[in-house]
């Protein structure tokens, strides 16, 4: 499981298995790391790759979606790339999902 706040590029990268019990200080830092950006700057894209997650995992997507649809009402732009493996349906669909609850481009593709 990986994550990087680019700040000065404005995009946070999440990759990979995000499925231990621990996550939640991850996605603390995220939360808190998305307010500070946009006090800063009036762009931010996350470019998101998962193999898996769980439902704590889950849980924050729904707040960081939450948080970021805010943002896109205060006149900010927000984009999502939701990439995941052509032969991982699940994670395809979760993405889709997930896009229809967002009210900023939010991009779904497979590799």
């Amino acid at each position: 499981f990986y994550t990087r706040y680019f700040s000065l590029l404005g995009i946070i990268v999440i990759r990979g298995w995000s499925i231990k019990s621990n996550v939640s200080s991850v996605y603390e830092k995220m939360l808190k790391n998305i307010e500070n950006h946009f006090k800063k700057q009036e762009s931010l894209m996350l470019q998101i790759r998962y193999e898996m997650f769980n439902c704590i995992t889950a849980k924050y997507l729904f707040l960081i979606v939450d948080k970021l649809n805010y943002y896109q009402e205060q006149g900010k732009d927000v984009k999502v790339i939701w990439t995941c493996d052509g032969e991982n349906g699940e994670m395809l669909e979760t993405g889709l999902d997930l896009s229809e609850t967002c009210q900023f481009d939010f991009e779904v593709s497979y590799s």
